[in-house]
């Protein structure tokens, strides 16, 4: 009789988790793993085509709006793996755009979201002081200095992605007439 040891590796249990962000933000993925070591290797599909190896966390920006599946396979010395799949998810920032035209000083300026959205929050600071005054689509201000001003629009959409948008003009001094002597014969 020959007796010979057996290793009974134990494959290795993960789960992940994806988040849903904005684009831009960055996107973590959350991982719950057991039964591997140090010489276990790690392999990330990010969904978009990056492989991604021997990490253990993963903090990624994507590009693009879109949902992306995303698998971890890890496999430890042994050859014993186990694959787990989630969905990272980057939605769209509001899209942001309005005009602004120099005006006399004055006159009222209107301001108006190009291309509204119903499911987007909007709010403005009309003198740069970081503070949202006005809310809703339209704003009217009266400037009464000359000189330059700086407006911000800010949108909330209904999945809670934000953007803003800063735009500046000139409030212009109001002309002044020129008064021609009056002839005398």
């Amino acid at each position: 009789t020959i007796g010979k040891n057996i290793t009974i590796n134990a494959a290795p249990q993960i789960s992940i988790l994806g988040d849903t962000v904005c684009k831009g933000d960055f996107n973590t993925i959350q991982v719950n793993a057991s039964n591997y070591n140090n010489n276990s290797n790690w392999t990330w599909n990010l969904g978009n085509g990056i492989i991604l190896n021997d990490t253990t966390q993963i903090v990624y920006t994507y590009i693009t709006a879109q949902d992306y599946v995303v698998s971890l396979i890890i496999e430890n010395p042994g050859g014993c793996s186990d694959t787990a799949v989630t969905y990272a998810s980057v939605v769209e920032l509001p899209k942001l755009d309005f005009i602004a035209q120099d005006i006399c000083l004055g006159q009222t300026k209107n301001f108006s979201v190009n291309n509204p959205s119903s499911n987007t929050q909007y709010a403005w600071d009309l003198n740069n002081d970081g503070i949202f005054e006005l809310s809703g689509m339209q704003a009217l201000n009266q400037y009464t200095d000359t000189g330059l001003v700086v407006v911000a629009l800010n949108g909330i959409n209904s999945t809670g992605c934000s953007d803003t948008v800063i735009r500046s003009f000139a409030v212009l001094p109001l002309p002044v007439p020129l008064v021609a002597p009056a002839l005398t014969e």
